[in-house]
């Protein structure tokens, strides 16, 4: 499977997921005030309200942060007239010398634009998985041997994927590093194995009502807060 049918899978089940938790959010909002109703003191309505709140407002903070991923990469990549995804399918458990050779041949081949790119480092095969997502200027960051997050990743993947946006400035590849990992966050429920930080993700108006739902929600929470009143 190349990484551009996998990306609009999950981009589609991403977008999906979003307008669910959007119906869904008020629904729980009722459930809890059904049970919160139950209780016999104010404060045990308070606090119980407030901790189904809380629970909500971070499910639609996630699903806002998951919509605007899918949105930065069908603007950059799927809509853009220069955005493209070159993948690489590789033999698993070479010699580091053995990869380095043949992506070198990918570089020299003509096929790939020198400019700032994203790449993953995945498993098309079954089990499926991602293992390293890191963002590049030039072919020396791949063909690096003192990458050891990079050189660690390649002996188990089968697919090395080269994701350039339409316009590779500075912000473009610091979102498109952003996004393809919270979407791999989605899919899989965590984050590319070799991946230990999240870079910061410029909001969309795509998850607009997301954001502004979470808002209201966060206004409640903090309006039944005795601490707060």
């Amino acid at each position: 499977m190349k990484l551009e049918k996998k990306l609009k899978r999950i981009i589609a089940k991403c977008e999906r997921s979003g307008k669910s938790d959007h119906k869904g959010a008020k629904n729980q909002l009722i459930r809890a005030m059904h049970k919160a109703a139950k209780k016999i003191g104010k404060s045990e309505i308070s606090l119980g309200l407030q901790s189904s709140i809380d629970k909500i407002v971070n499910t639609l903070k996630d699903s806002a942060d998951f919509v605007d991923a899918a949105e930065h990469v069908k603007d950059m990549v799927f809509r853009s007239t220069n955005g493209f995804i070159h993948d690489i399918r590789i033999k698993p458990r070479q010699q580091l010398n053995a990869y380095l050779d043949q992506l070198q041949e990918e570089f020299q081949s003509g096929k790939l634009s020198f400019r700032p790119y994203v790449y993953v480092l995945w498993r098309a095969k079954s089990p499926n998985r991602f293992y390293y997502i890191g963002r590049a200027t030039d072919d020396s960051r791949l063909l690096g041997t003192r990458h050891t997050k990079l050189a660690a990743s390649l002996p188990l993947c089968t697919n090395i994927s080269i994701v350039f946006p339409g316009v590779s400035n500075d912000d473009n590849i610091r979102n498109l590093e952003a996004s393809l990992i919270r979407l791999v966050e989605f899919e899989f429920g965590e984050m590319p194995v070799n991946n230990d930080k999240r870079e910061n993700l410029d909001t969309q108006s795509t998850s607009n009502s997301l954001v502004k739902l979470a808002r209201f929600f966060t206004k409640i929470g903090k309006d039944l807060d005795p601490v707060e009143n």
